[in-house]
């Protein structure tokens, strides 16, 4: 006998949104699986009867599946659509591991359920899901215009209101829907600072960006003048553009940004890396409001000020892949030693101008468990008008060295 175990995408899980198939399915089966909410629609359906498991862990509907061998069609209910944000690949490569035969039927998903409720459409929009993991819903934002976001919590709905806060784009709009599908759905569209207290759980939401703007996200050049300076040193743009390609960024990158400064670098690797954490380390008062207000102005959520001095800081704050060190107040053996500390195998870009600093550090990495360091000078000249002539001017030379420990675990 070919026992078949079919994982249907319910949608919203009233009985009206489900597909003709998923409906056949269940109605069909002689043995149902899936979490409490999601069989409450097989009762709807007149499967009361029917064996069922009150479950959505792999592990156990494969457990209540082999228990019997006298069913011939199960049936595990997921929600929404089983190929967006679902439990279902998980559960069929479990089941299929265990010799069971599976197929998947697509749902309604909460994103088609939210899009079609405001008149949306949504084959050119980001999703940014916080269920259990980071997402930078502002990063994606800028650089798309608009972006759906799947909240794992209220406490996620609050963070997401305070990045897009920070990130300066208050005017957006925020499209959020709960209860999708049913007739006590529930549609409101407000600003960020407007987010109310008693947001129904689960829902989702779209964030349309307002008038507010900047040049987009990506690896393009952001000229020094676009930044707020005051009178904090700031590593120029050619140097930061070299500085942010041997950092090694990608999404999921924690970044330390230690002497932060102005936060040019860090607002840099924040726009090149929109899903990345970066922290931008700084103990001088005037400086840390000009990281904040840098950050506001281009818009990166992604972005968070730690006040105070390194090493110390370093205490709490997840262990970074990635750091740039651009000024030390002269703890540069303690803060190496301390890097490695949190991570054996971190990535350390520093930028010299002296020879000192650099027999410094080059000194420091000899007594670590490093490899070996790697050494770039890089001259820059720009050109300026002499009467009807063009001279170049140059600046001084900037020394990058790039350090990489050892590999350990964190």
């Amino acid at each position: 006998m070919q026992r078949l175990i079919t994982i249907a995408g319910i949608g919203s899980g009233n009985p009206q949104d489900l597909t003709v198939r998923a409906r056949q399915a269940i109605l069909a089966a002689d043995r149902l699986a899936g979490a409490a909410r999601m069989l409450k629609l097989a009762d709807a359906l007149g499967c009361g009867s029917v064996p069922r498991l009150a479950d959505w862990r792999a592990e156990r509907i494969v457990r209540f599946f082999k228990e019997d061998d006298t069913w011939e069609k199960g049936c595990v209910l997921m929600s929404g659509d089983t190929g967006f944000y679902s439990g279902a690949a998980g559960v069929q490569t479990a089941l299929e591991a265990a010799g069971f035969a599976t197929r998947r039927l697509a749902g309604v998903s909460s994103l088609q359920l939210l899009c079609a409720a405001f008149g949306f459409s949504w084959e050119q929009m980001p999703v940014v899901s916080l269920h259990g993991a980071k997402g930078d819903a502002a990063g994606a934002l800028k650089e798309h215009g608009s972006v759906f976001v799947l909240p794992g919590s209220g406490e996620d709905l609050r963070k997401l209101q305070k990045s897009l806060l920070a990130a300066g784009v208050s005017d957006a709009k925020l499209y959020l829907g709960s209860r999708l599908g049913y007739p006590d759905e529930k549609t409101i569209c407000v600003s960020p600072g407007d987010l109310p207290e008693d947001i129904p759980s689960p829902c989702c939401m779209i964030v349309q960006a307002g008038k507010t703007g900047c040049e987009s996200a990506g690896f393009g050049e952001i000229r020094d003048e676009a930044f707020i300076r005051g009178r904090v040193p700031m590593t120029k743009a050619e140097v930061r553009d070299i500085v942010c390609a041997k950092l090694h960024l990608h999404s999921g990158s924690v970044l330390y940004d230690v002497g932060a400064g102005t936060g040019s670098v860090s607002v840099q690797a924040a726009r090149s890396a929109p899903g990345a954490d970066v922290f931008a380390i700084e103990q001088n008062p005037e400086a840390c409001q000009l990281i904040l207000a840098n950050a506001r102005r281009f818009q990166c959520g992604n972005i968070r000020l730690v006040q105070g001095e390194a090493p110390d800081v370093f205490e709490g704050l997840p262990a970074p892949d990635t750091v740039f060190v651009g000024g030390t107040g002269g703890g540069l053996e303690k803060i190496l030693a301390a890097l490695l500390i949190k991570n054996p195998g971190v990535r350390i870009v520093m930028t010299l101008v002296t020879l000192e600093n650099l027999a410094r550090v080059l000194a420091a990495a000899g007594k670590l468990e490093t490899e070996e360091p790697e050494i770039v000078q890089v001259n820059v000249a720009r050109a300026r008008a002499a009467g009807g002539l063009h001279l170049m001017t140059a600046n001084n030379p900037v020394t990058i060295v790039t350090i990489t420990g050892k590999r350990g675990k964190l």
